[in-house]
């Protein structure tokens, strides 16, 4: 789960963002956590 906070994290450092910016980077954080999910079988 930590990797995950870590990953939350770094995506969401820069909250200085306009509103489709971070729109893309939630996309890409999900993204990039249902491959964690699926890599380390958590679900």
């Amino acid at each position: 789960m930590n990797l995950l906070f870590n990953t939350f994290i770094r995506e969401y450092g820069t909250l200085f963002l306009t509103d489709e910016e971070r729109e893309q980077r939630v996309e890409k954080f999900k993204n990039k956590a249902l491959e964690v999910v699926a890599k380390h079988g958590i679900l």
